[in-house]
């Protein structure tokens, strides 16, 4: 199989204005890319503390536990992307803590000219997609060299690839592990050893933190009701996945859809 990709798709990209209120819990299935225009703002988890700076462009990795503050109105540019090619895994390990990108000529004009222009114009949306990617890679310029060098090596386990295809491909329905160790042949126990082996994580806990990704970007970017959001994502009413979602991320999910437009 070929090796992973850091490739980054573009879920959302807006300015906004945030304020005092702008103090929640930012852990996410997604990347945010932030570049202000103002001071007072600033993210931090229990290690770092990073200033969104006027200009300075920041990475909140998926995954990454950590909490917005804001002290006076600032003009706030942001985009929500997804990395596929990046394992969830890898990406926590490798990833627990914002990134300060570093001084960058280019990407400072590029984020500055997409906040400052009308998203309606011809070419915007694909101006933040290459926006977005530079950004990607100035901000694994600071990932260790050896985490960097293992998504350059083949994905050798076919039956956990195919479970992890399946897994996508098929999330709201009634999936176990029996069902995704079929394809490959191999005993439910056998099947699973090897796919914690290869992910890091128990089959079950992968798919429910997929299910929560889905349902996530489906949250902030799409207008569906909970109830349908948890049918699409597999889960058996939306008071299992309330208590779910609220587990993983920190927040109720009709929370985190009124506080996450940023």
């Amino acid at each position: 199989m070929s090796s992973a990709s850091p490739a980054c798709r573009v879920l959302l990209a807006s300015l906004l204005v945030i304020d005092q209120k702008w103090g929640w819990r930012l852990c996410d299935p997604f990347w945010r890319l932030y570049f202000n225009r103002d001071p007072g703002a600033s993210v931090a988890n229990a290690k770092r503390r990073v200033p969104l700076a006027p200009r300075q462009a920041v990475l909140v990795p998926a995954w990454c536990d950590a909490h917005g503050t804001c002290i006076n109105p600032v003009r706030h540019f942001y985009v929500h992307f997804e990395t596929p090619g990046l394992p969830d895994a890898w990406i926590r390990r490798v990833c627990p803590d914002p990134l300060l990108l570093p001084e960058d000529g280019v990407l400072t004009d590029m984020l500055d000219t997409l906040a400052g222009d009308d998203p309606g114009q011809a070419g915007w949306h694909l101006r933040v997609q290459s926006a977005t990617a530079w950004a990607l890679a100035r901000g694994l310029e600071q990932v260790d060299r050896q985490a960097l060098a293992e998504l350059e090596r083949p994905q050798g386990d076919l039956a956990v690839a195919l479970a992890l295809r399946t897994i996508d491909q098929r999330l709201a329905e009634p999936l176990t592990i029996a069902v995704l160790a079929h394809p490959s042949g191999l005993s439910e126990d056998h099947f699973a050893r090897r796919f914690q082996a290869a992910t890091g994580k128990p089959v079950m806990r992968w798919l429910q933190e997929r299910r929560i990704a889905q349902a996530a970007d489906r949250l902030l970017h799409s207008d569906e009701g909970l109830e349908a959001i948890s049918r699409a994502c597999g889960f058996a009413n939306r008071f299992h996945f309330t208590r779910v979602f609220t587990r993983l991320v920190g927040t109720p999910p009709a929370t985190y859809r009124r506080q996450h437009g940023g």
